[in-house]
């Protein structure tokens, strides 16, 4: 039996009906164990989109103009693409790489929901940080709630603020837990950031799912 199948259920059940963190990490270690080939070659092709976004975003004028348009356009949708895999993955659905296309039959909710988010987000950092902070926690279910329940672009956005209610220093905790991982990726001169981010992935993706109740011990409570 594969690794995450086999720990999820007593790993699910034990906590008083807590969403804990490092479940959420457990989950996504197995399923990350289980599927290292797929789930890694993705995770460095749409890194790789988003790193080449952001060093255009570096350049003057109009390559900073190209590299925010290539960002919402492009590399920021296939995120969500990603995200998805990473979704159907922690619930022990088959990993297809073919999959992260997915976004593209959502692709101008999935843009304009990259767009709107991270506009917010750089508005609500430029007063105290904190107000961005707290919107790119409550948005950080849009991208499965557009690829998987197809739903618009401003209505995903409404639809993560409610369901991130009541997980938000759960999800804010995983934030931290990518940032470290950044960072050991980057002492080991890069070669453990995407292993790392891809890691993360699955734990944010471990804990939307648990979030909405429907992962493989469904059973378990999300008062948080």
């Amino acid at each position: 039996m594969e690794y995450a199948a086999k720990h999820a259920h007593a790993r699910a059940t034990h906590r008083n009906g807590r969403i804990e963190v490092i479940d959420c990490y457990r989950d996504g270690f197995g399923v990350l164990v289980d599927h290292p080939v797929p789930l890694l070659a993705l995770g460095f092709g749409v890194c790789a989109l988003v790193w080449a976004a952001w060093g255009l975003v570096g350049l003057p004028f109009i390559g900073a103009l190209v590299g925010f348009a290539f960002a919402a356009l492009v590399s920021t949708p296939l995120t969500f693409g990603f995200a998805y895999v990473c979704l159907r993955a922690v619930r022990d659905d088959e990993v297809e790489p073919g999959e992260v296309a997915s976004v593209y039959d959502r692709y101008l909710d999935a843009a304009l929901a990259a767009a709107l988010t991270a506009g917010l987000v750089l508005v609500g950092l430029a007063f105290f940080v904190v107000p961005g902070v707290y919107l790119l926690v409550r948005f950080a279910f849009v991208p499965y709630l557009i690829v998987e329940e197809h739903r618009s672009a401003t209505d995903a956005m409404f639809e993560s603020f409610e369901r991130t209610q009541g997980h938000g220093w759960a999800i804010l905790a995983l934030g931290v837990c990518r940032l470290v991982l950044f960072g050991v990726g980057s002492a080991t001169f890069g070669l453990l950031i995407v292993p790392g981010a891809v890691w993360s992935d699955l734990a944010l993706a471990s804990l939307y799912a648990r979030a909405s109740g429907r992962t493989r011990a469904a059973d378990i409570g999300i008062d948080f």
